[in-house]
């Protein structure tokens, strides 16, 4: 365990605004304005200001004041979906930033009888373990602060973590009718399936994470690759298009790309940039890939997975600079 990571001003921020905000503000007076925010589909309006409070709080900063970078996030890194499983109860699935390090929350669900929601509401997170070898778990935190450990937990993606508070409650979980229909892809495809809720636009940390839960399933369901693409790019000379794909190997470990060759377009990545890709962890093209490519080996934890993940989607966002809707493609 990275105790300085600990201290660090996004651990304590990530840690208060899942275990503490969130919670006292889904029982607070203003409980209402927040569903029915997230039922327009503007929830993560919200989310993002209770982060953005929670940060200031960790750094001792007044009202209107910029934060720092690293903590400065957008509405683009926070999701909120209503979910209706039965007659007259409310789930709420809440996402957030992808967790960076131990014990930060990959995604929270909030349960609520419709007639008595904050009397009845009940509040669980999908955490991160203290060690790599250790398994994720979920916790469910209580009015007064307290928490309940309920054990761990192998599908840690957002329907993974529903399927397991539905399953926890005696709720049987094959077709949960979402308010917002956010969750749903533009083909109507169930929760279950490879789909994307965010888009082009979405932070490189939201991408990420959205990618690894949809990673995840592949794997689940016997797939081996996975291509997210684009139609237009604003990054290079000519509007072109462009993807990033993955292909899962026998062993476990993961092959990602950056595509790199445009010569049909007639245009190509700078060389400038190839400084920024090399950071990020990305090969340059040559005789063994031709693409911008590396390599997740097997046994990383999904949190490690995940936070490789932002750095390729950082290079793909800042230089390749796609456009629109996810186009997603796997076998």
């Amino acid at each position: 365990m990275d105790m300085e990571y600990m201290q660090s001003a996004f651990h304590q921020t990530h840690y208060r605004f899942f275990y503490m905000t969130l919670p006292s503000m889904l029982r607070s007076e203003i409980f209402s304005e927040i569903l029915n925010a997230i039922n327009e589909g503007t929830g993560n309006q919200f989310l993002v200001g209770f982060w953005r409070a929670t940060a200031r709080q960790v750094y001792q900063l007044p009202m209107g004041t910029q934060l720092p970078r690293e903590i400065d996030l957008t509405r683009n890194d926070f999701s909120a979906h209503a979910m209706s499983p039965q007659r007259g109860m409310t789930f709420l699935l809440l996402t957030g930033p992808a967790p960076r390090g131990p014990v930060e929350a990959g995604c929270a669900v909030a349960v609520f009888e419709d007639a008595r929601p904050i009397e009845t509401l009940r509040y669980f997170t999908c955490e991160a373990p203290m060690e790599p070898e250790f398994p994720w778990m979920v916790g469910e935190w209580f009015a007064d602060g307290g928490r309940a450990n309920l054990g761990g937990i192998s599908d840690i993606s957002a329907q993974g973590m529903y399927n397991f508070v539905a399953q926890r409650l005696g709720i049987n979980v094959p077709a949960p009718i979402d308010r917002t229909t956010q969750l749903l892809g533009s083909t109507g495809r169930a929760m279950n399936q490879i789909g994307f809720t965010t888009d082009w636009s979405s932070s490189p940390a939201q991408l990420a994470q959205d990618a690894s839960s949809n990673l995840e399933r592949l794997l689940a369901t016997g797939g081996k690759a996975l291509v997210m693409s684009t139609k237009k790019t604003k990054g290079l000379a000519k509007k072109t298009a462009s993807y990033v794909q993955f292909m899962w190997n026998e062993d476990g470990s993961l092959i990602v790309e950056i595509q790199a060759d445009y010569s049909y377009w007639r245009v190509g990545v700078p060389e400038s940039h190839f400084a920024y890709i090399r950071e990020n962890g990305l090969s340059i093209p040559s005789s063994q890939s031709e693409n911008f490519a590396l390599l997740i080996p097997s046994g990383v934890t999904p949190v490690q997975r995940t936070a490789t993940l932002e750095k390729v989607f950082q290079v793909f966002v800042n230089v390749i600079q796609p456009t629109g809707k996810i186009l997603e493609s796997h076998f």
